[in-house]
């Protein structure tokens, strides 16, 4: 299946889910305003200290097992929506055609999952990066399928490829993007899925985020070892803490500490990636890389949001909501971007812009990505 039909996925959990209720909604705070973006600044331009970005964070630095318990969404599911979140858009997707497109084409990759090999563990060179994707846009097609009809062919896979992927000696480590990104992938089919799983199926699938996921990640940032990741200034970090978190959270109430070591490091290291978005949204790795990067920001600004009820103006961060524009701006009248940096020309959906645009009551931040999830449905 092609890599952009998890975009569309997660456009229905970023528009069907979170997003619809809220598109409009006033922004109070600085960063939700949406300033000119300048691409050429004036002599003496002085971008924004660092330190003072960071230091918009609320997040406690002593926050404990028993401050995220207390705080934590109980039931399940919790990562991006609830079960009444689900209701809704299943109520919604007759009348909303975005939602409708949306399912019909999560459906038809449903099928074609439906015929394929359950994936296996496969090196490529030093990573296992392909794999672990493949396994979490197959859990999130499988699992969004289900949410949404019912069909219990699409349940039986996705706890196959689950419980496949669990079983695997490991998840790379040493390349810790994909040890990231098959830990998003178990959190959600987990979370999604909890009350349809076995008990025994649950323990398999919770031991291998603990063990496999969330283990190889704890530990102090040091160059050469798992943990190196940590000291990164790029979309690593972004990436490999929404996949940590993204798993802390879906076992919380049986791993509190765990999850609570994770947040406490997600809020220590995050700037060193959201940097680079201040103060007026312009991204140094260009198109391509805004996209992987911002989507995972804001998979876990919203899993923060709807586990736990904030994301400590995380979401806030300067630069960051400012950012859809500049996503924008680069995309010319060809519909190819300004391909700067290591980035192709190519225009992918970008989820995060339906969240941006929604976040920031700008409309017009997601026509574009609205215009080709209709067309994708062709």
């Amino acid at each position: 299946m092609k890599y952009f039909i998890k975009l569309l996925i997660l456009s229905a959990i970023v528009v069907g889910v979170i997003s619809c209720e809220k598109r409009r909604e006033p922004v109070t705070k600085g960063g939700g305003v949406q300033p000119h973006l300048e691409l050429h600044y004036p002599d003496g331009y002085a971008p924004m200290d660092k330190s003072a970005a960071a230091a918009t964070l609320t997040f406690p630095d002593n926050f404990t097992g028993e401050d995220l318990t207390a705080m934590l969404r109980a039931e399940h599911p919790r990562l991006y929506a609830t079960s009444q979140d689900w209701q809704r858009v299943r109520q919604q997707i007759p009348t909303n055609p975005y939602l409708k497109a949306t399912k019909d084409i999560v459906v038809k990759g449903a099928e074609v999952i439906l015929l394929k090999p359950v994936q296996e563990r496969i090196m490529t060179g030093r990573r296992m990066l392909f794999v672990s994707r493949e396994v979490l846009v197959r859990v999130l097609t499988l699992a969004t399928a289900y949410r949404i009809t019912d069909d219990s062919r699409y349940f039986e896979r996705a706890r196959i490829e689950l419980l496949s992927a669990a079983g695997f000696s490991d998840w790379n480590p040493s390349h810790f993007l994909d040890v990231a990104e098959m830990t998003m992938a178990l959190a959600i089919g987990y979370d999604w899925l909890y009350h349809d799983l076995s008990s025994t199926d649950r323990i398999t699938i919770r031991d291998a985020i603990r063990e496999k996921g969330l283990t190889p990640g704890t530990g102090p940032a040091e160059a050469e070892t798992i943990t190196y990741w940590k000291l990164k200034d790029n979309n690593w970090v972004q990436v490999c803490f929404g996949g940590m978190v993204a798993g802390a959270l879906a076992i919380a109430e049986d791993e509190p500490d765990i999850a609570a070591t994770f947040l406490r490091e997600t809020f220590f290291h995050i700037h060193q990636s959201l940097d680079a978005y201040a103060p007026e949204g312009a991204f140094p790795e260009g198109p391509g890389y805004w996209t992987y990067a911002t989507h995972y920001s804001v998979m876990l600004i919203a899993m923060l949001q709807s586990s736990l009820g904030t994301a400590w103006d995380l979401d806030n961060y300067p630069g960051f909501q400012a950012s859809g524009l500049y996503m924008n701006l680069i995309v010319g009248p060809t519909n190819k971007t300004f391909n700067y940096s290591d980035g192709d020309d190519q225009v992918e959906l970008n989820p995060a812009l339906h969240w941006l645009a929604a976040r920031t009551g700008n409309a017009s931040l997601d026509v574009r990505e609205r215009r080709q999830l209709i067309s994708n449905t062709a």
